[in-house]
């Protein structure tokens, strides 16, 4: 799982916390292939800067893997929920999966 974190004209004051992204992959990072076909390519960090501005939000993307939505486990879900457990335990003020 990569870690990186977005500041989006983010004012970090001593109770500003981020909001933590984890991105699966699935239909939202289907993006076509070179080889024909679409493939899950965009990361968490693509889909996040194809918003726009997001003033004041801090956000920390987590690409947690980069599947199809048919190849998703019940172990890739059960990671996600262990990983965001622990990010809000650390101060997340939200999360977010994708």
């Amino acid at each position: 799982m990569t870690d990186e974190r977005i500041a989006a004209n983010a004012d970090r004051g001593p109770s500003a916390a981020p909001v933590v992204l984890f991105a699966l992959g699935g239909t939202i990072s289907m993006a076509d292939h070179d080889g024909g076909g679409v493939v899950a390519r965009l990361t968490g960090h693509d889909l996040v800067g194809s918003v726009g501005v997001l003033d004041g939000i801090e956000i920390e993307v987590r690409d947690a893997a980069a599947v199809p939505s048919a190849d998703l486990s019940v172990d890739h879900i059960m990671d996600v929920i262990d990983a965001a457990g622990g990010a809000v335990a650390d101060g997340a003020r939200g999360i977010v999966l994708t």
